[in-house]
């Protein structure tokens, strides 16, 4: 199996997955087993993974009408599925310390079991709690260069959890309007954003939460010019957002020949662009609409 599934496979469980221990009474005694649950609005990424892995998926009951219908993804892991998909192991982040317990669990006896599930429901807790994480983390320079495999994991976890969008203001000065490309994702944990930070550079952005039973989170941003690398680099690998990537990357193309405000051919370029601008806009903010 391909390096680039297992590391977007990684980047999708980091984003939006989860490990779940559970002990549970049968006949009177008590039993173990462990999973993969992963949810999601698009069925794609939850059939790659059911063809490459196996494991299984159904709809989940709707809430209301004016969601859109959510898809669980299961995989139980034994033995044989955990060598299947031990090479995930390299590419986890937020998660990795969850899958290391995997292994102990698997070989463990019933009382090493039992207190592993008492250990993940501990740390799952603790993450839960996190406050002032951003006090821990700096924004700097990409330090690395980024792999193949850094993608592809980035387009696993974008597609579960990030954003690609395009914002559009009125600039004052000119009473013009601009557009603008950003990649984003937000997580509570530092150790994702850190790993986003050294590998693709951007900026970060604190969110205290005013909900007191939730976390605060750290936002990762990079945009436009910065972007645009990144988003090449991405789309092979997307699934559920490759049509948001791909219209990213024709509004950086109306960039091509940019003629600037104090240049006396800016309205000529400017009334010629902004059409495709704004079909651009308008085409991302629908994909990305929630609900129906």
């Amino acid at each position: 199996m391909e390096t680039n599934f297992f590391s977007y496979f990684a980047g999708y469980i980091d984003g939006d997955g989860h490990f779940r221990f559970r002990k549970y009474l049968q006949d009177g005694y008590e039993c173990f087993n462990c999973k993969i649950m992963i949810t999601s609005t698009r069925k794609e990424p939850l059939e790659y993974f059911k063809t490459n892995i196996g494991g299984s998926f159904y709809a989940k009951a709707k809430k209301s009408n004016n969601w859109k219908q959510e898809y669980i993804y299961t995989l139980h892991v034994g033995k044989k599925v955990f060598s299947k998909i031990k090479p995930i192991e390299n590419f986890l982040i937020e998660k990795r310390t969850q899958f290391k317990l995997i292994e102990k669990f698997l070989n463990g006896t019933s009382d090493e079991r039992k207190s592993i599930c008492e250990i993940a429901i501990k740390e799952r807790d603790s993450f839960l709690a996190q406050i002032d994480i951003f006090n821990t983390l700096k924004a700097e320079n990409k330090t690395r260069t980024p792999k193949i495999s850094d993608f592809s994991y980035l387009a696993g976890y974008i597609d579960a959890e990030g954003c690609l969008t395009v914002t559009r203001k009125t600039l004052k000065e000119t009473n013009s309007l601009s557009f603008s490309c950003h990649i984003r994702v937000s997580s509570t944990k530092y150790p994702c954003i850190q790993f986003l930070v050294n590998n693709f550079g951007g900026c970060i952005h604190y969110h205290r939460s005013k909900i007191k039973e939730r976390s605060d989170c750290i936002q990762w941003e990079i945009t436009d010019k910065t972007a645009e690398p990144i988003l090449q680099n991405i789309l092979p690998f997307l699934i559920i957002k490759k049509s948001q990537c791909e219209e990213l990357l024709n509004l950086r193309k109306t960039f091509l020949n940019r003629v600037y405000p104090r240049d006396k051919n800016f309205r000529i370029y400017y009334n010629h662009f902004t059409p495709i601008k704004e079909c651009i806009y308008s085409t991302v903010k629908a994909l990305n609409k929630r609900g129906l």
